[in-house]
């Protein structure tokens, strides 16, 4: 049923008048609308509290077994800048190669201007 069918037929059956009917119906909509957007804000507020505990207990996980050598945050760096430099000559070599074979394919199927 349409919302103008739904309408005059509240108002036919009840005797109320037709504006009435329209205003309530309006009001109705906006407040599960509102519903709607609090419980969205919700669940978005509980996922943040979430995400804020777990990345707490991961730094007070890290701090106590730094505290107690237990790990070497200075010595992860390290071989975390190593990775780093790795992924970065990897990568390197392969866009080359991409590009060496772009030019190549670009000089023999692309006519010259």
């Amino acid at each position: 049923m349409y919302r103008d069918e739904m309408i005059s037929e509240i108002s036919m059956r009840c005797d109320i008048p037709v504006e009435d009917v329209a205003e309530v119906l309006e009001e109705e909509e906006n407040i599960i609308e509102e519903e709607k957007y609090f419980k969205k804000r919700k669940k978005k507020m509980a996922f943040a509290c979430c995400m804020a505990t777990a990345v707490a207990t991961a730094c007070a996980a890290v701090y106590i077994l730094n505290k107690k050598n237990k790990i070497d945050i200075e010595k992860a760096k390290t071989e975390i800048e190593k990775a780093k430099n790795e992924i970065e000559k990897m990568m390197k070599k392969y866009v080359d190669k991409v590009e060496s074979k772009v030019e190549k394919i670009k000089n023999d199927y692309l006519p010259e201007r």
